[in-house]
This record gives C-alpha cells, sequence and structure tokens, in this order.
C-alpha cells in the first residue's frame, strides 16, 4: 500500500519538481536515513553527539548537492575536526573515542555524500533518467 502511493509521488518529484525542492527533499531522505543510522550504530549515551552528526549531515548533503566540490570537501574536514574536539572531551578513553568518531564518520561519509549525488545526477543531460536508474537498481538490489 505503501508503494502505491509512496512510488508515484517520487516519480513524479524526481520528474517535474523544481531543482530545489528535489534538494530538499534529498537533504530530508538523508538525515532521516543518517537518524536511523546513528539510531543503531550509537548507543543512547550519544545523543548529544548523533544529534550534532546529524546536523552535520543535513549541512553536508546541501553542500553535495551545490556541485561545488571544494566547499563540499572544506565543510566536511571542518565537521570532521569538530565532531574530533567534541568526541575527545566528551569521552575518557581514546579507544572508545576513536571507534565513535569512525561510526559517526562513515555515517556522514555513507548516506549524506551518497544520496547528495542525486542532485548532481538530476542535474545532467537526461538528469530524471539517471536518477530513476539509481533508484530502480537499488530497489532490485534490496
Amino acid at each position: 500500500m505503501t508503494a502505491a502511493i509512496a512510488l508515484p509521488v517520487l516519480a513524479f518529484i524526481v520528474q517535474y519538481a523544481d531543482r530545489s525542492i528535489f534538494i530538499g527533499l534529498t537533504v530530508l531522505v538523508s538525515t532521516l536515513g543518517l537518524y536511523e543510522f546513528y539510531e543503531m550504530t550509537l548507543t543512547g549515551k550519544r545523543r548529544i553527539e548523533s544529534y550534532l552528526a546529524l546536523s552535520f549531515g543535513a549541512l553536508f548533503c546541501g553542500y553535495v548537492c551545490s556541485n561545488e566540490p571544494a566547499t563540499a570537501l572544506f565543510v566536511l574536514t571542518v565537521i570532521f575536526l569538530l565532531l574530533a574536539v567534541v568526541y575527545l572531551f566528551r569521552f575518557g578513553e581514546l579507544s572508545l573515542v576513536i571507534q565513535h568518531l569512525a561510526i559517526t564518520f562513515l555515517g556522514l561519509l555513507y548516506i549524506p555524500f551518497l544520496l547528495g549525488h542525486l542532485a548532481l545526477l538530476r542535474g545532467l543531460p537526461y538528469g530524471s533518467s539517471w536518477v530513476f536508474l539509481v533508484l530502480v537498481v537499488a530497489m532490485v538490489g534490496d
């Protein structure tokens, strides 16, 4: 039932929505996916860090969608340094700091970075077709 409603809406958005609406939807889906990732990987004691990483992930996804690679790389570097400082001062044991920082950074690279490329694909010639191809391959592989 969800697919009967959600798939036509998704197809309409991919095909006909304005670029800014598509980027906004991409950032929203990326943030929701990142929230789910952190709920599975970071325990309840890490709420502040996960919410901080969620906001950084939305920001990073927006910069990836903007098609400015140097700016996106700079933002990613600043995010990593800020998260490293937060994790360093919030936890005492260095092995836990490194482990949780790695999980947090993996989430940032895995979800917002890759989903942000959907907006870049859509900006290409026949971009909507490319996005549909990516969605079909993801759905078939799932």
